[in-house]
């Protein structure tokens, strides 16, 4: 059995995190196309996001931190955040999406990386005036080899609630949970990206278990 990720929750202000329209069909954060050049020794990862839309108040920030065991320069971001300011209120809030079903709505994810092993380093989760943030992680590792593309599943975020301050409900966890939506997702990166080759794309889904953030859980081992 594998530890996820343990956590500690700390206050802070609501972060103001400014984006686009989201009248676009997707993420304007996506490269415009994939280069997975083996001379260069480069290949990609490809994941997707979702939110829990049952579920309030919602984070607006949703960020998973990826490091190489082999690099100490390689690190990868996944990003995705709803569009609000300051003083607007959660219920404003706007999300891209790229798919909304059986109560989940996300984006599809994909950049271009050095070749190695990456695993989750932290994740981080912003509310409104609440933040959760990982440490001491020992997830499942995932590879990229040069000229390919590695799908490591569909990362879901579902907000835990309890009672704050004056009997408010507020957030006060989350759980995670991993899934393999490959072939929804393939459709989706193949309308973005034409020349998308499915035969070289490893789908390496981290686990299919759910984790909690907020607190130490127990993690099945890989496979």
């Amino acid at each position: 059995m594998k530890r996820f990720m343990s956590v500690s929750t700390v206050l802070s202000l609501a972060l103001a995190l400014g984006m686009a329209s989201c009248s676009k069909p997707y993420s304007p954060n996506l490269p415009a196309k994939i280069e997975t050049n083996p001379l260069d020794q480069l290949g990609c990862v490809m994941a997707s996001i979702s939110r829990n839309k049952t579920v309030e108040p919602h984070f607006r920030t949703y960020e998973f931190i990826f490091k190489s065991r082999d690099s100490a320069l390689s690190k990868l971001s996944m990003l995705y955040r709803a569009d609000y300011s300051l003083m607007s209120l959660p219920e404003d809030d706007t999300f891209y999406t790229n798919y909304d079903e059986n109560g989940f709505a996300g984006i599809v994810y994909m950049r271009t990386i050095p070749v190695g092993t990456y695993y989750v380093d932290k994740a981080k989760f912003v509310g409104q005036a609440v933040q959760l943030e990982t440490t001491n992680n020992q997830s499942q590792p995932f590879t990229i080899q040069a000229g390919a593309c590695t799908y490591i599943g569909e990362i879901r975020v579902t907000p835990t609630t309890g009672k704050g301050l004056m009997g408010h409900t507020t957030l006060k966890s989350a759980n995670v949970d991993i899934v393999d939506s490959w072939e929804r997702d393939y459709l989706i990166f193949k309308k973005i990206y034409p020349e998308l080759d499915k035969s070289k794309v490893q789908i390496q889904v981290l686990h299919s278990a759910a984790s909690r953030i907020g607190v130490s859980v127990p993690m099945p081992s890989a496979g």
